[in-house]
């Protein structure tokens, strides 16, 4: 019986893949390995051994010598590839290979166009680029030879100095000591001052900031006093209290406290207990209240004898008597009427005099009473407003401001009438108080604007991320008759070509080895390795190699067993072989027809037990795969660590 197996691993890093395959074919069966017409094959692994094709010593290199650097190959497990087979041995084969990409050399694509200048003035540089794709290199073949950039020299023509300014100034005193005042600083426009046509400097001369942004202190004020408490006695002397508060207003923000005490007393009821008063004898009559004409004196006594103190009772009765006195007339004091009306003014304009009269009739003088003091008449002066003034032009004033700086305005000049004003009802001054003439006639400046953006330059790299500039003319308009030039900036960057570049693929460690095929007279054990350090991405190269490695293991001479005996040395759910370097197979391989141990003990009477003899012949099966095979596939997948 013939068995073949083939694995093929597509580990895919992005744009391109490694491809490895396996394959185990019997005696005199054949395979075509088939990579593809852009890769070629590689065998890593071979194993048939002396026990198989007596003569072979290099088994990967009788393989390569066949098949290396083809896209396809036929293999084949025949005498004619490998010699005379060794006497009564079953054959077959197992190899492994990798499908490597044919080397490319790089050559170089067309040159970009110039990219723009990296200054607008005072002697920059440009560059232009040019990629290794014409082709790209691939399968390890060499890369473009010589620079992928040039630059030139641009702009070689002065730069403007655009003004700059200075530091600022140390900060001025603050406007207020607390509740938030304002301070000033300043700086001026010459670090360095604008030149060759460059821009003055943008911003503020000037800067303030608040300061002193602290509550002011609130000193504290004493409220008012609170009423008295009670008199601790009723007479005879005692005291009493009361207090007053820090809150009119209370102290706040460091504020000083009230000065003084927050309570005072004082004495009270200090008043002797009560003492009835009693008259004392009446005194002398006093001076009469008018010299004639009826008037009336009075004389008083006192209530001292004693007085009444403390709360005791007055005197009864009046403390005071009185009686009629100088009875007879009274001389009557002449006393003027009113006055009479001012008569005529002696002027209409420029201050006259004026006169008015009266008679001592209210009362007239009798009994003796004295005449009016005085003169019977007044004067005053009168009509003292200013005669009319007609008014005269002062001298014209100086011409005001043009209504415009350029393009054609006017101006204005005024004079008063003040020369002099006209006052007192005078006339106003003839003609107009304002004249005006042209002015300002020259062109206006014209502003410079910018023109469209021209198209973006040449990105300063092909892949990771670089910059590409445009740049604009200031000329739509031109600045004219002395207009500012464009503000801003003539050129414009941007980010360009941020896609992740191209990464080669290099190979990650090699996992720990696999389990022998045998575990005695020699087999073979493998590990693996990933090629993810990095992956490849974005077209990068796969890694250069083989992603497997083999090795000899268990190399020691497997026991023998008696004849006629079976002993179980193989883990359960095995069966151990007699003798030869095949030791334990899979149990369900005994008995069925076809030797899979190297002696052919699986299937015999004695040692194996088995009854089938005559039914094996009948089915003419051949010999059967090898436990070991089996069981070398498996553990070359798990040590490969196929990951997709």
């Amino acid at each position: 019986m013939q068995f073949f197996a083939t694995f093929v691993v597509v580990i895919s890093f992005g744009l391109s893949a490694v491809l490895a395959g396996s394959g185990h074919i019997g005696e005199n069966a054949c395979y075509t390995i088939n990579c593809g017409s852009n890769y070629y094959i590689q065998i890593t692994y071979a194993h048939y051994g002396i026990r198989y094709w007596c003569d072979a010593s290099n088994e990967v290199g009788v393989l390569n010598s066949r098949c290396l650097y083809k896209s396809s190959c036929q293999v084949c497990a025949t005498n004619g590839w490998f010699g005379d087979p060794c006497v009564g041995t079953y054959k077959y084969m197992w190899f492994n290979w990798d499908c490597k990409s044919r080397a490319v050399n790089g050559n170089w694509g067309g040159w970009g166009s110039w990219g723009s200048c990296t200054k607008s003035c005072a002697s920059g540089t440009k560059s232009r680029s040019r990629s290794c794709n014409n082709p790209a290199p691939s399968g390890g073949g060499s890369y473009c030879s010589g620079s992928s950039s040039s630059s030139t020299s641009c702009n070689t023509h002065y730069c403007p100095i655009h003004g700059g300014f200075t530091a600022w100034s140390s900060w001025g005193s603050c406007s207020k000591t607390c509740a938030s005042g304002t301070k000033y600083r300043s700086r001026s426009c010459t670090n360095p001052r604008p030149a060759y046509g460059g821009n003055g400097c943008s911003g503020s001369t000037t800067s303030s900031t608040s300061c002193n942004t602290h509550n002011c202190p609130i000193h504290g004020n004493w409220a008012a006093w609170a009423s008295w408490g009670s008199c601790t006695v009723t007479c005879g002397g005692g005291t009493k209290a009361r207090s007053r508060t820090c809150t009119n207003p209370a102290p706040q923000y460091s504020g000083n406290n009230c000065a003084g005490s927050s309570s005072s007393s004082t004495t009270c009821n200090t008043h002797h207990c009560p003492i009835d008063g009693n008259w004392a004898s009446w005194g002398n009559w006093v001076t009469c209240t008018v010299t004639c004409g009826g008037g009336s004196q009075t004389r008083s006594r006192t209530c001292t004898n004693p007085a009444p103190q403390y709360g005791g009772a007055a005197c009864p009765g009046s403390s005071g008597s009185s009686q009629a006195c100088n009875t007879h007339h009274c001389p009557i004091d002449g006393n003027w009427a009113s006055w009479g009306n001012w008569g005529t003014c002696t002027v209409t304009c420029g201050g006259g005099i004026q006169t008015r009269s009266r008679n001592c009739s209210n009362p007239t003088p009798q009994y003796g009473g004295a005449d009016c003091a005085d003169f019977s008449t007044s004067s005053q002066t009168c009509n003292t407003h200013n005669c009319p003034i007609d008014g005269v032009w002062a001298t014209w004033g100086s011409w005001g401001t043009c209504t415009v700086t350029c393009g054609g305005g006017s101006h204005t000049r005024s004079r008063t009438c003040t020369n002099p004003a006209p006052q007192y009802g005078g006339a106003a001054c003839p003609g107009s108080s304002g004249s005006s003439q042209a002015c300002n006639t020259q062109h206006c400046p014209i502003d410079g604007s910018w023109a469209s953006w021209g198209s973006w330059g040449t990105c300063t790299v092909t892949c990771g991320g670089g910059t590409q500039d445009r740049t604009r003319t200031c000329s739509n308009p031109t600045p004219q008759y002395g207009g500012a030039s464009c503000p801003g900036s003539l050129t414009s960057t941007q980010d360009c070509n941020t896609q992740i570049c191209i990464i080669d693929g290099a190979w990650g460690n090699w996992k720990e080895w696999g389990s022998c095929t045998k575990t005695c007279a020699g087999g073979k054990r493998s590990r693996a390795r990933i090629c993810d350090n990095p992956k490849p991405a974005n077209g990068g190269l796969e890694c250069p190699g083989s992603s497997g490695d083999f090795d000899d293991c268990n190399t020691q001479s497997c026991p023998t067993v008696a004849a006629g005996t079976y002993q179980q040395l193989c883990p359960s759910g095995y069966f151990t072989c007699k003798s030869g370097s095949m030791t334990c197979i899979q149990s369900s391989f005994q008995c069925d027809c076809s030797s899979d141990c190297d002696d052919g003990s699986d299937e015999d009477a004695t040692y194996a037990g088995c009854t089938n003899a005559l039914q094996c012949l009948a089915e003419n099966k051949g010999v059967g795969v090898a436990a070991s095979m089996v069981l070398l596939l498996s553990t070359l997948i798990l040590a490969i660590g196929i990951n997709f």
